[in-house]
């Protein structure tokens, strides 16, 4: 069990697998090896399989918060109709059995903030943010020095257009650790929205100068590149968006097809704002070609950081 949990510690999660089949073969009825199965599974892209394993760890401790909580993570990681709907109901049982439990109540708030985001009923989705709101304002209560958290409420205010107490909780999340790139992120989408796009692009060079090779490097990219068609630096934002659509961050994602998407989309929308049709309908295709499901890039163009998601309906002719 040791050797497993050192494995799994340093990532080497294929290595970890064969002792935890072996591990289990012989003591079948161990929740915590089942729950270091589901671990190395989802780590290595394979959260379809994690699952089960999860579910099997509850058969045999339905109570245990670790367990809820990364089945909920794994849930989210499968992009199906349901996954959000599902991992609240994880999360929620995560905080039932610890309600201490900062990392459930920190994910609660990001899936509910996302299915808010995405619900079309005014009253509904209020519903969801006020859900959002009060298991982030728990995290903060309980853990208030986590940058993380600060940023996330950041986001939660940013959604709901509340830009000014946005900025202020991206602030604090900087304050609480300068080098913590989601913050600086998230403030360079705020100043963005605020019309600041020079503040947007030193917020978001402050996220690159920190490390390009991270999934938040790759947003930064998408976001930079539209905030520099902005303020009128056309061909480095066609620079910097034709690098962000092939950028491959560290570490597995399954989002990454998405944000390429993102990055395509935002390239064409350019493209055709500077009147180059043949390249932006090249661009746009490419966008289609990194994701085989158009209800997956619906999300995609309806969180298109450029300004000009309307021009999407004349590359749907």
């Amino acid at each position: 069990m040791n050797q497993i949990y050192e494995l799994l510690k340093e990532r080497k999660y294929e290595e970890a697998l064969p002792l935890i089949e072996k591990a289990l073969e012989e003591d079948p009825n161990n929740a915590k090896l089942w729950g270091y199965k589901g671990v190395a599974l989802r780590n290595t892209g394979r959260p379809e399989l994690a699952c089960p394993c999860y579910e099997k760890a509850l058969e045999i401790d339905p109570e245990d918060p670790d367990m809820w909580l990364n089945r909920g993570m794994s849930i989210r990681f499968m992009n199906r109709k349901d996954s959000h709907l599902q991992a609240v109901e994880s999360y929620q049982n995560a905080v039932k059995y610890d309600p201490t439990c900062v990392d459930a109540l920190n994910n609660l708030g990001n899936v509910t903030s996302r299915i808010a985001f995405t619900t079309v009923d005014r009253e509904e989705a209020a519903k969801w943010y006020k859900m959002s709101e009060e298991a982030y304002g728990k995290a903060v209560s309980l853990q208030p020095d986590r940058a993380e958290l600060h940023c996330n409420m950041a986001v939660l205010y940013h959604k709901e257009g509340r830009l000014n107490d946005a900025l202020a909780e991206a602030a604090a999340a900087i304050a609480i650790d300068p080098d913590y790139q989601d913050g600086w992120y998230t403030k360079g989408c705020i100043l963005s929205d605020l019309h600041d796009d020079l503040g947007a692009i030193e917020a978001y060079n402050e996220v690159v100068k920190r490390s390009p090779k991270t999934v938040t490097a790759l947003k930064t990219f998408i976001n930079l590149g539209v905030s520099l068609f902005l303020t009128g630096n056309t061909e480095k934002a066609i620079v910097v968006l034709k690098d962000a659509s092939v950028h491959t961050p560290e570490g597995f994602n399954p989002m990454l097809p998405l944000m390429h998407a993102n990055a395509f989309y935002n390239l064409a929308l350019i493209y055709k704002r500077t009147g180059r049709e043949k390249e932006s309908k090249e661009a746009f295709k490419k966008s289609l070609e990194c994701t085989a499901k158009g209800e997956l890039f619906y999300d995609i163009r309806k969180e298109a950081t450029s300004p000009y998601a309307a021009v999407f309906e004349h590359f749907s002719e």
